[in-house]
């Protein structure tokens, strides 16, 4: 992933913290066409054993509390993603597109074209944190709970706000 690479040493580190070997992840390019044609109901979302191993929270995560965080709101995830204004091309019935945090988070171009859009007081540090978060939600929509048509749901912006604490 270019947003990966494009993070310094120090931000993966404080990424790797949340996520843990969950980003191994990326390394890895399944032919989803091949998969679903040979099993059509297949499912790429691991299981939480499979969590286990890539996160090592622990064994028997069938019997701790789950990240399940509430049920978020389009405003609610602008909230959490620090993003001001809403935008037409928002939501669809949950789900947002990639692009939408893509153009706003992945390079530093971001920051200057939708500086005054985002509540980061114009301070590119802020700016680089609120990133490492959007980089955590578009991760976990991309590479772990994917969905069809380059969306990803917003209630992982839920997961993220937890995790982080």
């Amino acid at each position: 992933m270019a947003w990966w690479n494009d993070m310094d040493e120090f931000k993966r580190t404080e990424i790797f913290k949340h996520l843990g070997f969950l980003t191994d992840i990326m390394r890895f390019s399944p032919d989803r066409d091949l998969i679903e044609a040979l099993n059509p109901d297949f499912k790429l979302t691991p299981t939480l054993e499979e969590l286990d191993g890539f996160t090592g929270l622990g064994k028997d995560l069938r019997s701790k509390t789950l990240l399940a965080p509430k049920s978020v709101s389009g405003n609610k995830f602008l909230e959490q993603m620090h993003i001001i204004h809403r935008h037409k091309e928002c939501f669809d019935n949950g789900l947002v597109s990639l692009k939408f945090l893509y153009l706003r988070y992945e390079k530093k171009k971001g920051f200057s074209d939708y500086g005054k859009q985002l509540k980061n007081g114009q301070h590119l540090p802020t700016w680089e944190k609120h990133r490492q978060e959007a980089f955590m939600v578009d991760f976990l929509g991309t590479m772990v709970f994917p969905r069809r048509g380059k969306k990803i749901s917003i209630r992982l912006s839920g997961i993220v706000v937890v995790m982080m604490k």
